[in-house]
């Protein structure tokens, strides 16, 4: 699956536009629209986990990794004091369906998030942007 990926950043708010490219987006197209302010984000909170392009292994040691190399990863992060400041806007769209059931549409505020990035060794150096990024915006540690 090929996805489009667009990240705006204006003054410490974020938007994460996430939708599909690839075949599967003929039949189902998937559109995520993530919005939050970087001061609302806990910089401790901010994790890079890997695990495999195919079969979606963790890369934690708790799963056979013999098959597949630890190249991909999420980056998840949760907000202070994990109130639900975070708009999720997903949208998943039937290509051959009319009607009603052409479209499903969910709305929520939300606690946690993350990027899907495929370089783990860039995943990492990402996560340290981020994290200053947060600090600068103002962003500090959950008091739990």
């Amino acid at each position: 699956m090929r996805l489009a990926l667009v990240l705006l950043v204006v003054s410490c708010n974020m938007t994460l536009h996430v939708e599909d490219e690839g075949i599967r987006a003929q039949e189902i197209k998937d559109i995520v629209v993530v919005k939050f302010n970087l001061n609302n984000i806990d910089p401790s909170s901010i994790k890079v986990k890997g695990h495999t392009h195919y079969g979606g292994l963790s890369c934690d040691g708790t799963e056979d990794q013999t098959i597949a190399d630890c190249d991909h990863a999420e980056l998840v992060f949760k907000t202070h004091n994990e109130a639900g400041l975070i708009s999720e806007d997903r949208r998943i769209i039937f290509q051959k369906l009319t009607g009603n059931s052409h479209q499903l549409r969910s709305v929520k505020q939300i606690s946690d998030s993350y990027f899907e990035i495929s370089d783990l060794a860039y995943a990492k150096r990402f996560a340290k942007a981020f994290a200053h990024a947060v600090e600068l915006c103002g962003g500090k540690r959950s008091a739990f």
